[in-house]
Parts: structure tokens; C-alpha cells; sequence
């Protein structure tokens, strides 16, 4: 996220409430992206390694 690095938007401790609030829930939305990436990732490639597996079988079989 280079835009909130430059802004250092968890670096800053001048927020107001409102502003720390907003910024916990930045943080938690951004833990979730992380979480949900790393899940889709890891399903596409077991997706992945069965196709090629099945293929594989496909082209022995011939």
C-alpha cells in the first residue's frame, strides 16, 4: 500500500479518536485482505497442482 505508506498512517500518533478509529479499522481490513489473499492463493495453486496431476495421468495413460 504505498499511498499509506507515504501518508506513514501507522507511524502518526496525531490522530484524533475519530481518526483512531479509522485507522483500526483500516488496519483490521487490512489484516482480512492479507488473510483472504493468502487463502486464495494457496487454494488456486492446490487447484493448480491437480489439473497438472490429472493431466499428467491423461498423457500416461495414452
Amino acid at each position: 500500500m504505498p499511498v499509506l505508506r507515504l501518508w506513514k498512517v501507522f507511524e502518526r500518533n496525531d490522530f484524533t479518536g475519530r481518526g483512531e478509529q479509522a485507522r483500526e479499522r483500516l488496519d483490521a481490513f487490512l489484516a482480512k485482505y492479507q488473510q483472504d489473499t493468502l487463502k486464495f492463493e494457496e487454494r488456486r495453486d492446490r487447484i493448480a497442482a491437480r489439473t497438472a496431476d490429472r493431466r499428467d495421468a491423461i498423457v500416461l495413460s495414452e
